[in-house]
This record gives C-alpha cells, sequence and structure tokens, in this order.
C-alpha cells in the first residue's frame, strides 16, 4: 500500500478549517474578478453566441434578430450570460484551490494520477465546447430552422404584407394632402398606372447605404430588413417568409437552448475520462466492455439523446463523436488497466 507524502506535516483539524476557508475566499475572489470582467465584455459574449443563430437564419431567408418579450429581458440576459461565462472561465482557477485543499492529505500514487486526469478533463471540456459552438450550434440551427420554414404557404385571402404596405405608404402619401391628388408614383396597385411605373421601386442592396439621407427606403438582402432612414436612424422591418410557421426566436430561450446543449456535449466528452479512471482503478477490464461494444455504442446513441433537445439531427451529431470517444476511452483503458488485487487484512487484525 502506498504510504503518505512525508514532506508534508501532519494539519490538526483546526488547521484543516483554516485552509478550508483561505481556499473558499481565494477561489471567491478570483471568480468575482473574472465575472467582473465578463461582465464589461458582456454585450460581446451576448452577440458571439447569436452568430451561429444569425447564419442559420440567413441560410433560411430570415432577418437575423433575436426578440426580448419582457421590460427586464435584455438586462437579464446581459447577467445571465455575464455570471455564467465568469463562472465557466474560473473553473480552473476554482479546481486549483481545491486541489491545494486536498493534496495534503493524498497518496504520492494518487497525486500523480489527479495531476494526469486534471489537465486531461480540462482539455475534453474545451474541446466540448468548442465542438457545441463550432459544429453541433450551426447543424442544429439550421435543421430546426430551414424545418421550420419548410412549412407551405398560409392559406386564406387576408391581407398580405403588400397590403399593409400600400396602406402605410398610402397614408404617409395623403397627409396634409387632398385624396383626389395623390401622386401617383407612390402607387402600389393602382391598375392604370403604366407598367414602367407601377408601384414603389425600392432598391434590393447587399449591404446598408454608406451615407443614407433622410427619407431613403432600401431592402437589406442579407439581414431580409426593410430600412427607412428618419432623421439620422434607420428604422427597419424584418421581413418573414411566406411559409405556414415562421420562427420567432426569444433571446432567453435562445440562451436555455445553447446552456443545455453546450452542457450536454461537454458531460459527453467526458467519457475517455471515465473510462480510464475504470481501467486505473481495475473496477472493469477492458476485454468485457470490448465484448459488449454493440450495447456501448447503442448507449452512445440513448445519451446523444438524453443530452440534446429532442430532434434526431442534435442526436446523431453527438453520439457519432461519443462513439468514437468511447473507442478512444477503450484504448486508454487497455493501456492502464491493472487487475485489482485484494491484499489479505487478516495480519493488520491481529
Amino acid at each position: 500500500m502506498s504510504e503518505p507524502s512525508t514532506d508534508e506535516h501532519v494539519m490538526s483539524f483546526g488547521d484543516h478549517l483554516e485552509d478550508l476557508r483561505k481556499r473558499m475566499i481565494h477561489a471567491m475572489i478570483g471568480t468575482v474578478v473574472i465575472v467582473l470582467v465578463t461582465t464589461y465584455y458582456g454585450d460581446h459574449i451576448v452577440a458571439w453566441l447569436q452568430q451561429p443563430l444569425h447564419h442559420a437564419q440567413r441560410q433560411a431567408g430570415l432577418p437575423a434578430k433575436t426578440f426580448g418579450f419582457n421590460v427586464t429581458t435584455g438586462f437579464a440576459i446581459y447577467m445571465q450570460v455575464s455570471l455564467i461565462s465568469g463562472i465557466i472561465l474560473s473553473g480552473p482557477w476554482i479546481l486549483y484551490q481545491a486541489w491545494k485543499f486536498i493534496e495534503t492529505g493524498l497518496y504520492q500514487s494518487e497525486k500523480k494520477l489527479v495531476l494526469i486526469l486534471a489537465p486531461f478533463s480540462a482539455i475534453m471540456t474545451a474541446l466540448g465546447i468548442g465542438f457545441a459552438y463550432y459544429v453541433m450550434l450551426p447543424i442544429c440551427l439550421t435543421f430546426l430552422i430551414t424545418f421550420t420554414t419548410s412549412y407551405p404557404e398560409a392559406g386564406g385571402e387576408g391581407p398580405t404584407f403588400t397590403d399593409h404596405l400600400t396602406q402605410v405608404v398610402e397614408s404617409f402619401a395623403n397627409t396634409g394632402t387632398d385624396r383626389g391628388s395623390k401622386p401617383q408614383n407612390l402607387s402600389l396597385t393602382d391598375p392604370d398606372t403604366p407598367k414602367a411605373q407601377h408601384g414603389m421601386q425600392v432598391p434590393l442592396l447587399n449591404n446598408d447605404p454608406t451615407e443614407p439621407v433622410n427619407g431613403e427606403m432600401w431592402f437589406n438582402r442579407q439581414s431580409s430588413e426593410l430600412k427607412l432612414q428618419i432623421d439620422g436612424r434607420i428604422k427597419s422591418i424584418p421581413l418573414a417568409t411566406d411559409s405556414l410557421m415562421s420562427p420567432l426566436i426569444e433571446i432567453g430561450q435562445y440562451i436555455n437552448f445553447v446552456t443545455y446543449l453546450t452542457l450536454g456535449v461537454v458531460v459527453a466528452f467526458q467519457l475517455p475520462l471515465l473510462m480510464l479512471i475504470i481501467g486505473f482503478t481495475g473496477i472493469l477490464p477492458p476485454q468485457l466492455i470490448s465484448r459488449y461494444r454493440r450495447h456501448c455504442v447503442f448507449i452512445c446513441f440513448v445519451l446523444g439523446a438524453v443530452l440534446t433537445p429532442a430532434d434526431p439531427i442534435s442526436m446523431v451529431v453527438l453520439a457519432v463523436p461519443l462513439w468514437f470517444l468511447f473507442e478512444f476511452g477503450l484504448k486508454l483503458m487497455k493501456l492502464v488497466y491493472k487487475p485489482r488485487v485484494f491484499d489479505d487484512e487478516s495480519d493488520d487484525v491481529a
């Protein structure tokens, strides 16, 4: 049996409590400092989290926008994202303080194991976050939004957007003038207007004008928005598709979706770490796990369904790399596996 480290003095219970208090204070101070930094850059973090969503919206022909349905939504999302980001970034510092507290009570072999597992877990966590943001989110969002907008056109004989726009334009044109003298070039539906002059012509631009004049109107192809310059400020109207259903994405629900998805991926990416611990402690032999490989692959797909939102694309996108992580963890098990040896403790009882 391994002996405790001889280079550490024996601490009393009071010393342990004092050390615990000191480590907790250090962890809290470091976390507060990092949270203050993430709070300063909170708007940039929120914008960064929405980039995969905006790309998927543009791919589906939708305006790149999210909405807040409450007065406090903007502030609440800002603080939520800043706090979660600060806690995540302060994770290594918190773990370091926890390690400094428990290392005095570990054997040398246990210290070596922790020094291997901690960096390995940090690397797998970083890979999980990167995989969730750069792979899973774009694929899942593109599938979900495109599926939503693939519904057939809405039926009925109700007024269309063009009808509403005609009423708005005509109301502006009739302000302060006689109804019978409205300008011909502002009519959108007058059948007597020559074809070359029929309707209000709105320029279709890929980007906003560099110096728009007051009252200028245009349609931005990239953002799918109708824009109007009014007194030095640009007002916009997001245009939806003509399908039966168009997604109206609330910012709070989207942030929760990203948090839940990323957390599930990070947990799944700890599978090789778990298998490494099992192999090192000799709880299960790798030959036994290899014998039930097909069952383990099935479990990977089950975990893909449990740890992600309820859609088949998310399940497959997570289950496939989870399968590769399982195979990687199996190889690690074979490298570190040691059969458990049950020592005869009868001599110690005497």
